[in-house]
């Protein structure tokens, strides 16, 4: 299994409340390597990159898990 794939798997056994955790601590790691950036103390660029694919994929599972909670409700109510 690739490293994205299991990424995906950790973020899907996440709870709402641990993923909407793991996004904020994400947009807080962004915020500063962006400020490392500005003051030229980043020493791999590609952090940015890779924090803002791993926001993607939390926000994309939240999406996903919010669909599966309404596809149940709908199908019960």
């Amino acid at each position: 299994m690739s490293k994205r794939q299991e990424a995906i798997k950790a973020l899907r056994d996440m709870t709402d409340d641990e993923l909407q955790e793991h996004a904020q601590q994400q947009r807080r790691r962004l915020f500063e390597l962006r400020f490392q950036m500005a003051t030229g103390q980043v020493e791999n660029h590609r952090q940015v990159r890779e924090v803002r694919r791993e926001i993607a994929r939390t926000l994309a599972t939240q999406t996903e898990l919010a669909r599966q909670v309404a596809a149940a409700e709908h199908e019960n109510g």
